[in-house]
């Protein structure tokens, strides 16, 4: 379970599609924000017979720099959450 935050008594009735990523691809300092851009890894042609990466946007955030700092502290809090115990349990919900 996550770290008791000041946020609960949360109505989450917009219907906001969850969005997959593989990676978080930049960082960007916005003021007291930061925007968060999230992508996606794939496999595409190099037009020589070979294969690069590409990184494909799926999401951006703009979040305040504080949020960030309770996350990052909210997930280490968290050691199941590392990217081999992600991987191993396909549909885990983070809350």
């Amino acid at each position: 379970m996550f770290a008791k935050t000041p946020f609960e008594n949360v109505v989450d009735n917009w219907s906001v599609a969850d969005t997959f990523c593989t990676d978080m691809v930049k960082v960007e300092k916005l003021g007291p924000c930061a925007r968060l851009t999230f992508a996606v890894r794939q496999s595409a042609s190099d037009g020589r017979g070979g294969t690069q990466l590409e990184y494909h946007v799926v999401a951006k955030l703009i979040v305040p720099c504080d949020a960030l700092v309770m996350m990052g502290g909210t997930l280490v809090q968290r050691p199941d959450l590392t990217p081999e115990a992600k991987a191993s349990e396909p549909g885990r919900e983070l809350h």
